[in-house]
């Protein structure tokens, strides 16, 4: 019954993707998981589950980072990003969480972001992508990552360019927070990546990835269970893209044609 229930749900983006089958284009999912911060048996069940795929995980640089790097030396395909630079909330209560008080300096920003990259670097976890805490994009923010030589931005389901930065998205998030974090739902993940997929056929965007954001230590077995059904249909509607892979891409048209870009794409990634 559950296998059918994901099934049900998938075949409302099936709809979209009989669209995008018609443009002869298959569409781009990038997958992203938060807070890892050391080995644990959760983030041993992700990268089993995982098997390969491109995993992009965003790494707190508070951690047991070289614990974390040795764990992730044997791991297939899996990017290490910068989250944030210790996930602590600065702000006020009512306020938008963010790790900084208000009002926050470039300097502070740009200060703190680079001490986290230069942690992770130091453990063999040079970072791929940054991505803040509740997506909190703080002035100053995009120049920092980028002055810190980090080459993609990812925050929220929105696309925000940023000059000398890739800005990559996550719109189906498997868990809602409201109340605790539990499974968000199968119709409502299939249907978030659907929007999103349609959003860019209708405005020919059709290279840039889709996102998928898990967190690995706060998933359910609700969660569990829904990713080992997907995953596999995920592999049948999709091309995953790594980081590396989203950044060394040219674009396509809404015609299917490439777009000249002057750039490969990356044979292998590496992994961390």
């Amino acid at each position: 019954m559950l296998i059918a229930a994901h099934l049900a749900a998938f075949v409302k983006l099936e709809l979209e993707l009989g669209r995008w089958r018609r443009l002869g284009v298959k569409p781009r999912l990038w997958w992203r998981d938060d807070d890892a911060r050391a080995p644990s048996a959760a983030l041993d069940r992700l990268l089993t589950l995982a098997d390969g795929r491109p995993l992009a995980l965003a790494v707190i640089p508070d951690g047991d980072l070289p614990a974390l790097a040795t764990r992730l030396a044997t791991a297939r395909n899996v990017f290490a990003g910068q989250h944030g630079v210790d996930h602590v909330n600065r702000r006020p209560a009512g306020e938008k969480p963010s790790e900084y008080e208000l009002p926050p300096t470039s300097r502070e920003i740009a200060d703190r972001v680079g001490e986290g990259r230069e942690r992770m670097a130091a453990a063999g976890l040079t970072p791929h992508f940054y991505t803040p805490p509740w997506n909190a994009v703080d002035p100053g923010l995009g120049r920092a990552v980028a002055r810190a030589g980090i080459p993609v931005l990812s925050a929220g389901s929105s696309l925000v360019r940023y000059a000398d930065l890739l800005a990559l998205s996550t719109e189906a998030d498997v868990t809602a927070w409201k109340g605790g974090a539990q499974f968000k739902g199968s119709l409502r993940i299939m249907s978030a990546l659907g929007k999103a997929l349609r959003e860019r056929r209708q405005a020919g965007d059709l290279r840039r990835p889709v996102g998928l954001l898990t967190h690995h230590l706060d998933h359910d077995e609700a969660t569990w269970r829904f990713l080992q059904a997907a995953l596999p249909l995920f592999d049948r509607a999709f091309d995953w893209v790594s980081v590396g892979g989203a950044l060394h891409s040219a674009p396509v048209t809404a015609s299917g044609r490439f777009a000249p870009a002057g750039i490969e794409p990356m044979a292998q990634p590496r992994h961390v």
